[in-house]
């Protein structure tokens, strides 16, 4: 199913195609750095305190961030100080919602596994092409949306191929059976 998801993303962004840049590793590093998020929050949300993870998913945000800022400082430091009042309150509504849903996350991930919980994640591939429109007038073309739902099919094949897992009654009462 990993292998299928990639296929998909390929799709979508069509290397040796005319959208192909480099600027294509930011959504191929947002993606693998997400997963990666995901399978260690789900081990840590069986180990620790959500607030403690939170914590410190935005303390290595936040060092992450700022080591980034500082290797750019000649160009991000200048536009910062451009940067309004408003936009900043966006910025801390943005955080706000951000540590929310990770709260939320950590929360869900104590109660279902993560790959039952994955697939719920795709429906941001949904919001993002209608947002796209609805904002920025671009919908997606055909291989883009059929990349789509190619990976959305592998995050639904791999909750069916995981399916659920019997409950110690239900495995009780198929062995008296």
């Amino acid at each position: 199913m990993v292998a299928l998801g990639f296929i998909g993303m390929l799709l979508v962004v069509r290397p040796g195609g005319s959208q192909f840049t480099w600027t294509v590793i930011y959504p191929i590093g947002a993606a693998t750095t997400f997963a990666c998020f995901q399978v260690v929050s789900s081990h840590l949300s069986k180990l620790d305190d959500p607030v403690t993870t939170n914590f410190l998913t935005a303390f290595v945000a936040t060092v992450v961030l700022c080591a980034l800022v500082w290797m750019d400082q000649a160009e991000t430091l200048p536009a910062l100080a451009q940067v309004r009042v408003g936009s900043w309150l966006l910025v801390a509504f943005m955080a706000t919602m951000a540590t929310l849903g990770q709260a939320l996350m950590l929360q869900a991930l104590k109660r279902a596994p993560l790959s039952v919980l994955t697939p719920f994640s795709y429906g941001q591939l949904a919001f993002a092409a209608f947002f796209s429109w609805l904002l920025f007038g671009q919908v997606p073309d055909m291989w883009m949306a059929i990349g789509m739902g190619v990976i959305a099919a592998s995050g639904i094949g791999t909750v069916l191929m995981h399916g659920r897992k019997p409950t110690q009654v239900e495995t009780i009462v198929q062995t008296i059976d």
